[in-house]
């Protein structure tokens, strides 16, 4: 259905808009979490499969063991190691991801806290609770996703994960050796925005911002940015999804001797991924209607759009 923007920001099921950016050549789409000294921490906002955390039910996170999602994450989603049927990352990203950082990991009452080192990793429970306000639990997922956390206590095969039809803030637990979405985080070195050029459809204001302050214009150029995208790039003062302006044909329109106006035209959409449109009315250069609509991936929303009395 309709939603107005502030009620998709506070909800927070989808991501909000200023954060997110997709590379030139991909449809996958990013969330940028927080600048990191030289780096910034990144996080996905689609999922990549529906991963076992562990077959043997060990809830630790293990780059080093063939049998972990920790090593899936580092061998198969960056390409590798291929195995049939799995996604990878975009190639562009992984010249920039950081392989030598260092990730806490809690390992509750069952191994104490412990440290691995390793490019692409999952968000703690900490993490998940500290960026909660940029993540939309709901993007591109259609079942939870995995933390990297463990539960402990009485559960010592259960490892956390974010529920899809959860409220914002809820997290489940599961057996590690179930299966749940995927959803990688990693640190990306700060060449990657002076040397990659991303889609600027789309493009948050705060991923714009890193951009401009990275790379001058001369480096736009460079890297291949048009001056119509330049112009984009520069526009960081609003975060408007992709707009949908509709001019009301004529031939629809019926007066009637009040002098109202009676006009209904049904808008229908649908996108590979979760999207949020903005959709405009247009009629005789004014706006009768300016809204949201949310389309849910492989699915079709329908808004009806109804000038009513405008004369």
């Amino acid at each position: 259905g309709l939603v107005g923007s502030e009620m998709c920001i506070r909800d927070r099921k989808y991501a909000p808009p200023e954060n997110v950016f997709r590379l030139q050549d991909s449809d996958k789409e990013f969330i940028l979490l927080e600048r990191e000294g030289d780096e910034v921490f990144v996080f996905a906002k689609d999922s990549y499969g529906n991963i076992t955390f562990d077959p043997n039910n060990t809830t630790r996170f293990d780059p080093e063991d063939s049998n972990n999602i920790g090593y899936w994450l580092n061998h198969t989603l960056t390409g590798e190691e291929e195995a049939a049927g799995s996604e990878q990352l975009p190639a562009g990203l992984l010249p920039y991801l950081d392989y030598a950082r260092v990730w806490n990991v809690d390992g509750a009452r069952l191994y104490g806290d412990y440290t691995v080192t390793c490019g692409v990793s999952l968000l703690s429970k900490e993490e998940y609770n500290r960026y909660i306000r940029k993540i939309g639990f709901f993007d591109n997922s259609e079942i939870g996703w995995w933390l990297r956390s463990p539960r402990g206590f009485d559960y010592t095969t259960h490892v956390l994960w974010v529920g899809e039809s959860q409220k914002l803030g809820q997290i489940s637990s599961w057996d590690a050796w179930g299966a749940r979405a995927v959803r990688p985080c990693f640190y990306l070195k700060e060449d990657f925005f002076r040397q990659v050029k991303l889609d600027t459809r789309n493009l948050g204001s705060n991923v714009k911002k890193e951009i401009l302050s990275l790379c001058d214009e001369t480096r736009l150029k460079e890297l291949g940015y048009t001056p119509e995208e330049i112009k984009l790039l520069k526009e960081t003062d609003t975060d408007l999804e992709e707009i949908i302006e509709l001019e009301m044909p004529e031939k629809s329109v019926n007066w009637y001797s009040d002098g109202t106006l009676k006009m209904q035209l049904k808008v229908s959409l649908s996108y590979h991924a979760d999207k949020n449109y903005r959709i405009r009315g247009i009629l005789d250069d004014r706006a009768f209607f300016d809204g949201y609509l949310h389309v849910k991936h492989h699915t079709t929303a329908v808004q009806e759009l109804d000038p009513g009395e405008l004369a």
